[in-house]
């Protein structure tokens, strides 16, 4: 959400800086900037995930509704929380975490190069139909 204010056109990069679109992507960017403060002023690791909107992949009215192209199915989400939580010191990060698809706009390699982040799912591969990456998307 904090990078919604890209055009839909642009490739994002996984920490690009935020440039937010309402209230409620602001106070994820705010998060981010506490998480940053205290990482650097207290020592502490700490990993901000910029994550997409997780799939139950046992939900089946799912696929009845367009999903972006950008959502992650819990075993690859599952996957990533994992991977965070024992990254040594890695002192301060933000990583977008996104599902693989044919349409994906966000970049994994830090993803990837930080946390050995690899998508397991192509959700497109499972019968799940791509919408828009930002369009309005009925939610169940």
């Amino acid at each position: 959400m904090v990078t919604w204010g890209y055009p839909k056109t642009t490739g994002i990069s996984s920490d690009a800086p935020a440039r937010t679109v309402g209230t409620y992507s602001l106070t994820k960017h705010l998060g981010e900037i506490i998480c940053e403060h205290f990482a650097r002023t207290h020592g502490l690791s700490i990993i901000c995930l910029r994550i997409a909107k997780p799939i139950d992949l046992d939900d089946p009215r799912r696929r009845a509704s367009l999903i972006r192209p950008q959502w992650i199915g819990f075993p690859d989400l599952i996957q990533v929380y994992k991977l965070a939580l024992t990254v040594p010191n890695i002192g301060f990060e933000i990583v977008t975490v996104v599902g693989d698809s044919s349409r994906c706009q966000w970049d994994l390699e830090k993803a990837k190069r930080l946390l050995g982040y690899r998508p397991t799912l192509r959700l497109e591969d499972l019968g799940y139909q791509l919408g828009d990456s930002r369009e309005p998307i009925m939610d169940l």
